[in-house]
């Protein structure tokens, strides 16, 4: 004779193994687990998801950052050539204030000839 019976006085009933109030505790207890299973599933995709989307942002962050270092070499000659166009602007200036100096100078003598000339033809035809 098996230890089962199916007899009233026996604790196993039926086709069932465990009380009822057991059979609702295991049904809670894999009903949480598997909201705690698709919960990790969750955060697990979330967390690939924002690992991608970090390193998008860190390729984009490398992008910019050449980008910036090239602008800023670029800025930088033509600082150098801003610099090198004043300083020949000076030279310039400096340049044309001296020849200006000069034809006054000039215009000047040429002035003072001309009217020592008109003296000196006034002095003739007298």
């Amino acid at each position: 004779m098996s230890s089962r019976s199916s007899s009233p006085s026996s604790p196993l009933r039926g086709s069932s193994a465990c009380p009822p109030h057991r059979d609702a505790s295991m049904r809670s207890s894999r009903d949480r687990i598997a909201t705690l299973e698709r919960s990790e599933k969750a955060l697990e995709d979330t967390t690939a998801q924002l690992r991608r989307q970090a390193e998008a942002g860190n390729r984009r962050l490398a992008r910019l950052r050449e980008e910036c270092g090239e602008y800023q070499e670029r800025l930088e000659s033509l600082r150098d050539e801003r610099d090198q166009a004043n300083t020949q602007l000076r030279g310039i200036r400096e340049r044309l204030t001296k020849t200006r100096s000069e034809l006054q100078s000039q215009a000047e003598h040429i002035t003072s000839m001309r009217s020592s000339m008109s003296r000196l033809e006034g002095q003739v035809a007298q």
